[in-house]
């Protein structure tokens, strides 16, 4: 797991005094779905909390959440150092789904967007984890293997939280 955290900062950080924000007809994508043993009411309550995100992926060290002019902010941090600065864009109980954006930090992308989603699935649930983004100062292929490495990093830790 830290492998994957050291690769994507060699160079990564030079290269990012973020992107302009705006639309890319071409951006990239990442789908990735989790099945879980546990019912989606065991799931979601691993996940729900925007700012617990250090709490079950083994990737981040930390959480910070701040409110600012109406928009809710989320600081991860890595057990390296690296950080990115996320928005919740949106949050339903209901339907357990959270989306959020990636507005400012050292990650190599851009114009990330990402809804996380828990529903249920036979006696199970799944975690449909999903984004959009651009890559930046990294080949696209190996920001996107970077994604889905962490969501499946998520996929395994949320496994384990609920008894699997």
């Amino acid at each position: 797991q830290m492998g994957h955290l050291r690769k994507l900062f060699i160079g990564a950080t030079a290269a990012l005094a973020m992107a302009t924000f705006g639309h890319n007809a071409n951006a990239l994508e990442v789908n990735e779905t989790g099945t879980f043993k546990a019912s989606a009411d065991e799931v979601w309550a691993v996940v729900k909390q925007f700012g617990d995100i250090h709490k079950w992926h083994p990737w981040f060290a930390d959480t910070t959440t701040f409110g600012e002019n109406g928009v809710f902010y989320r600081r991860i941090v890595t057990p390296d150092g690296g950080w990115a600065l996320e928005t919740l864009d949106a949050y339903s109980w209901a339907d357990k789904s959270i989306t959020y954006s990636v507005v400012d930090g050292v990650f190599p992308l851009a114009n990330y967007t990402s809804t996380l989603s828990v529903s249920s699935a036979g006696s199970g649930s799944t975690i449909n984890w999903a984004a959009s983004f651009d890559a930046v100062g990294m080949p696209d292929a190996d920001v996107v293997q970077l994604i889905i490495d962490a969501y499946q990093a998520g996929f395994q830790s949320v496994a384990a939280a609920t008894g699997e």
